[in-house]
């Protein structure tokens, strides 16, 4: 198959090389299961906002369809881990997928953070779909420190 005819534009080569990768990728790991594979997928990682405010670094990660008690967050010096499980639906009968493009499995992210936030000054929430890391801004030079950093739904009035 020549993926680059001299006579077509770019964005319908790239979407010409993006439709070979994937059959070849289906027929080379048809055999293993989609929650083998999302597991291995490393790079597929949520969108992530990260902004200050006058005394707050705020950490926002899009993970819809995880629940809470399937979040797991820990700070380790300067280092924010985070990890979560999200599990496909149930479905009843035999299905064929015809397009799967939402990943099921463990996941993990690894952030630096700018400081070290110390023991008390860190909060997490979950509304929407939307995990929020709130981290008071101070001077902590704690080095060592590690905690582990509860996950709670956003109350009603923020």
């Amino acid at each position: 198959m020549d993926l680059f005819d001299t006579d077509e534009n770019f964005n319908k080569k790239i979407i010409k090389f993006k439709k070979e990768v994937e059959r070849l990728f289906s027929y080379l790991f048809e055999s293993i299961s989609s929650e083998e594979l999302s597991g291995s997928f490393k790079a597929n990682t949520p969108p992530i906002d990260i902004y200050t405010t006058n005394d707050k670094l705020v950490i926002e990660v899009e993970i819809p369809g995880v629940l809470k008690d399937n979040i797991f967050i820990k700070i380790r010096e300067n280092i924010l881990i985070l990890r979560w499980t999200l599990k496909p639906l149930s479905i009843e009968g035999e299905v064929r997928f015809l397009c799967m493009e939402r990943r099921f499995g463990k996941f993990e992210k690894f952030m630096l953070l700018p400081f070290n936030p110390g023991n008390k000054n860190v909060k997490a929430f979950l509304d929407n779909g939307v995990l929020k890391i709130i981290f008071k801004v101070k001077d902590d030079k704690d080095l060592g420190l590690e905690i582990d950093i509860p996950v709670n739904y956003m109350p009603e009035n923020n």
